[in-house]
């Protein structure tokens, strides 16, 4: 999935897109984050792209593996709002669910 970032001030105005870059981690500007036009609005939006997604997921998958862990389809959502959280790490995140191996 590609994942579209839009934020709002706390006058409820809509962020522009360097302002939204100010939440994201510095290594990922302009690479794995990059500003584009949302498909179905064209407002240049910020974006993480999904290339870099399958990377990180099979890059965690194989660990668990290496762990002799099998891994469970139904977490793959979880996993990948973790990859979120760290190219994001302002947004609020609920990993109070437990995930079973």
């Amino acid at each position: 999935p590609r994942m579209w970032l839009f934020g709002y001030d706390e006058y409820s105005n809509p962020l522009k897109p360097n302002e939204v870059f100010e939440d994201v981690l510095k290594e990922y500007r302009e690479k794995t984050v990059t500003v584009d036009p949302h498909p179905l609005t064209g407002t240049p939006t910020v974006s993480i792209h999904p290339c870099k997604h399958s990377l990180v997921m099979k890059k965690v998958v194989d660990g668990w593996l290496e762990r002799g862990i099998t891994p469970v389809v139904d977490n793959a959502i979880f996993v990948f709002l973790k990859f979120i959280s760290g190219v994001v790490p302002t947004i609020n995140y609920d990993f109070t669910t437990d995930m079973e191996f």
